[in-house]
């Protein structure tokens, strides 16, 4: 009887740490690890150089458009102050 629980309760730990092991692989596969197919950037680009290059004028337009809107804009550095105390900016100057 000794044995056959022995036996028993060590079947179950195995079960346990393999399906806690497929379990890991899994969410590891989900949250972590990349896939080989990337999103597709800038048109379908390798690079926001190439983008430029294989955009139509009107698209070029607008981002150029949206570059300059976006280097007259002034910020401001923001910082939050935790519950422990420590101060965090949440956007710092370029």
């Amino acid at each position: 009887m000794k044995k056959r629980l022995t036996k028993i309760g060590i079947a179950i730990v195995l079960l346990f740490i393999i399906g806690m092991g497929f379990a890991g692989n899994y969410f590891y596969n989900v949250g972590i690890n990349r896939s080989q197919e990337g999103p597709n950037l800038h048109g379908g680009g390798s690079s926001a150089a190439a983008a430029s290059i294989e955009g139509s004028e009107e698209q070029q337009a607008k981002i150029a458009a949206l570059m300059q809107w976006t280097e007259q804009q002034k910020f401001e550095i923001v910082q939050m102050k935790s519950y422990d105390g420590i101060k965090r900016a949440l956007f710092e100057e370029p």
